[in-house]
């Protein structure tokens, strides 16, 4: 039983958007909200997508470049603040968390499928080489 949840997490880290068809799913069938479903299940994707960069990183260029993933969302989490200030005259923590939380998914999604196609191009290549 154990080996099954592990599979299922691993298979969740190494493939986040089944994490985001699960919750949605699920929260869309308990709310009947589709809005609130979408929010919640890119909030948890999100966090996947967080794990599964690092693991892509480790994997491709070693451990010792997650360092350059951390201060790039420390970057944009500076940046994001700026803006938010800029816009606003007080932070709201809150709103700058959340807004914060979901331009990372957008960041996240995109360095996803680089990475994932800069893997499956130099595993081919290897692969014919």
């Amino acid at each position: 039983m154990i080996s099954f949840f592990s599979g299922f997490l691993a298979i969740l880290i190494l493939i986040p958007f089944f994490s985001y068809l699960l919750v949605f799913v699920i929260v869309k069938s308990i709310t009947r909200n589709h809005k609130r479903a979408v929010r919640i299940a890119i909030d948890t994707t999100t966090f996947f997508l967080f794990i599964s960069i690092q693991f892509m990183i480790a994997e491709i260029w070693g451990a010792a470049y997650i360092w350059f993933f951390y201060i790039g969302i420390l970057i944009l989490a500076i940046i994001f603040s700026i803006i938010h200030w800029k816009g606003n005259v007080e932070i709201h923590y809150r709103k700058l968390l959340k807004g914060l939380w979901r331009i990372q998914f957008i960041v996240f999604f995109v360095i996803y499928f680089i990475f994932m196609l800069y893997g499956i191009t130099t595993s081919i290549l290897q692969t014919v080489t």
